[in-house]
């Protein structure tokens, strides 16, 4: 569990992780939204799922979302393993 999980699950109790707290958990959270920077890479696919029944492929992309804030990889045609190595996503 990752550690984000547990304090919510802590916060909130084990079967309700909301996105919206409460005044009092709200100042508990507020570490959690203090500036910061995050990369994220994105290096492959694997046996990804067909999604195009006539080719027995995928066209395969991944979206990175944080915040109001996306990036997308490019796209793979035709390809259930793809290998992206792309540049760093950067967050701040």
């Amino acid at each position: 569990m990752l550690a984000v999980e547990k304090l919510l699950r802590d916060l909130h109790g084990p079967h309700q992780l909301c996105h919206k707290c409460e005044a009092p958990a709200y100042d508990k959270l507020l570490v959690l939204t203090m500036p910061g920077k995050v990369k994220v890479r994105v290096l492959a696919g694997r046996n990804l799922p067909v999604m195009d029944k006539s080719s027995d492929t995928s066209d395969a992309f991944v979206e990175v979302k944080l915040g109001n804030t996306t990036y997308k990889t490019e796209v793979y045609r035709r390809s259930l393993n793809p290998f992206w190595n792309s540049e760093w996503f950067r967050f701040e």
